[in-house]
């Protein structure tokens, strides 16, 4: 059939319609919607398209209003149980005011046993034998617990037991005028930003104020900064098998999804059975962001000089720390037995979603790098990295205070 000469004008049509020129369709007989369309007369053609369009349309408005109805059942009623939700804050909110002190004096101690910690008590008065809820903080990687005394202090005035790890606390930077200190600083930021070390250190506080008569049983929360943040998601997705109703929240400020734990944060936030969870973060945050790169602002998370600290010290490559909060958040998924809440602010620097401002971060970058040898050349470098790490983050120069302040109520 295909070698016989096509009908007169068939090339024609052929070039026309995109159709090869040298072959014929063998006929075939029309279906019965081609004959039954054929009969059809004008009017009749135009009733049944528009009742083709009047049909899409309310099958579509059936899925919108399906769409709506599921997401306004969908929310929750007052005291009701949110397995997960996503919100949004503005990092400066003139109109929230700040959480001061509560109703409590604070008496605060340090101790030995079982490792060295601060603790923050409510003052009570004679014969008055309260009890109270109780907190497991983790400060950050070189952030000693001093960093964020005022903080865990107003927290315990409003009727909170405190207790704050100072162990992993001092980094040093290495010396221009010994070449090989260089090796020591290393081994100390590697020592210093063991995750595993850290969460034993967490599980350790809150047995220790577990049986102390003054904490009230089974109310007790662990909240972490940074890498603190990551160590408690880890210890309470540990305590929420070995020991269950120990712990009734999380909350974690700017976590580190990082590499150094024995599980990363991430892979264990969906195992924490009961226990609320509740991720604080920042967008603009060049160190922890809720999601995407370190150093964005910058561009320095991208550079050389990032990817080989993060393998010399981390032993990653990723500079986004696996998903950083958002990941987290997203991993919280399996837990279907409390409450997940992702609080995103729109900007605010790492330090200052804790509370502490960039004066205290000078301070503490003057005490590491006492013994570099450089001199008057340190307080350069020192106030290079605030304004590329915080100020690029922060719309205030008081934003440690303010965006302290809503962290700490929420």
């Amino acid at each position: 059939e295909t070698n016989r000469p096509p009908p007169a004008g068939s090339a024609e049509r052929g070039r026309g319609a995109g159709v090869r020129q040298n072959s014929v369709s063998p006929r075939r007989r029309p279906s019965q919607a081609e004959r039954t369309k054929a009969t059809m007369t004008p009017l009749a053609n135009r009733t049944a398209k528009k009742a083709t369009r009047t049909a899409a349309a309310a099958l579509v408005i059936m899925c919108c209003c399906s769409l709506f109805l599921s997401l306004a059942l969908g929310r929750p009623l007052p005291g009701e149980r949110s397995p997960r939700a996503l919100l949004e804050s503005d990092a400066i909110d003139p109109s929230s005011p700040a959480k001061g002190k509560g109703q409590y004096g604070v008496d605060k101690s340090s101790v030995t046993s079982p490792h060295k910690a601060l603790l923050f008590v409510p003052q009570q008065s004679d014969g008055e034998n309260a009890t109270f809820p109780a907190v497991v903080f983790a400060h950050g990687l070189c952030g000693p617990a001093n960093l964020y005394e005022d903080w865990l202090e107003r927290l315990a005035s409003h009727g909170y037991i405190v207790m704050a790890n100072q162990e992993q606390e001092e980094c040093k930077t290495p010396s221009i005028w010994n070449p090989f200190s260089i090796f020591d600083s290393i081994g100390n930021l590697r020592a210093q930003s063991d995750g595993k070390k850290m969460v034993q250190h967490v599980l350790e506080e809150a047995d220790f104020l577990a049986a102390r008569d003054d904490v009230r049983p089974n109310d007790m929360a662990l909240v972490g900064h940074s890498m603190g943040g990551g160590a408690v998601i880890a210890a309470a997705a540990e305590l929420a098998s070995s020991h269950p109703n120990l712990i009734r929240s999380v909350v974690t400020v700017a976590p580190w999804n990082g590499s150094t734990f024995k599980n990363v944060p991430s892979s264990v936030a969906g195992n924490l059975g009961d226990t609320d969870l509740l991720i604080l973060c920042s967008r603009n945050d060049q160190i922890c962001p809720c999601s995407g790169e370190i150093g964005l602002a910058t561009g320095i998370g991208s550079s050389w000089m990032s990817y080989s600290f993060l393998q010399t010290i981390f032993y990653t490559s990723d500079n986004t720390w696996q998903g950083g909060a958002q990941a987290i958040f997203d991993g919280a998924k399996g837990n279907k037995e409390a409450n997940t809440t992702l609080v995103e602010f729109k900007s605010g620097g790492h330090f200052a979603l804790a509370g502490i401002s960039d004066d205290a971060i000078r301070k503490l970058g003057a005490q590491m790098s006492s013994g570099s040898g450089l001199g008057g050349f340190n307080q350069f470098f020192i106030n290079a990295a605030v304004s590329s790490g915080e100020e690029v983050s922060n719309q205030s120069g008081d934003a440690a205070a303010k965006l302290g302040d809503q962290v700490l109520q929420y």
